[in-house]
């Protein structure tokens, strides 16, 4: 059963919904999660507190929870700065797996980890060993 929550993000000055934070399969240990920003309110600093706030809700509401993923497209460099300052590792590169505009873009997917967000340290994948 895929059980879904959602929140939205609101600009306390003008009362408006700004971005949307959906989180999929929430009974399940592994949590996917979308995060949208309306394009005004991007560059901001709201992506990253809206990312570090699904972390922190996740692990604290959520204990068996033990990992969260997201996905990008590879070549949204603003969203990939945001996973990796926010203990995000960088484990997936998926070609042709965006659809966009009728067109097929490259996409990327990142994950933090229980353990990581307890010590505040990403553990880095040992690509050299693989």
């Amino acid at each position: 059963m895929r059980i879904l929550e959602h929140f939205w993000i609101k600009d306390k000055g003008i009362h408006q919904k700004i971005g949307l934070i959906r989180l999929f399969d929430v009974t399940d240990p592994v949590i996917m999660f979308d995060l949208r920003l309306r394009g005004e309110y991007r560059g901001k600093g709201i992506g990253m507190v809206a990312l570090r706030w699904i972390v922190s809700h996740m692990f604290s509401e959520y204990p068996e929870v033990i990992r969260i993923e997201g996905h990008t497209r590879v070549d949204n460099m603003t969203m990939r700065a945001l996973f990796a300052q926010s203990l995000f590792v960088l484990e997936a590169y998926h070609r042709k797996s965006w659809r966009q505009a009728g067109l097929l873009f490259d996409s990327v997917g990142y994950a933090v980890i229980r353990e990581d967000w307890e010590n505040n340290q990403a553990t880095p994948i040992p690509w050299s060993t693989l």
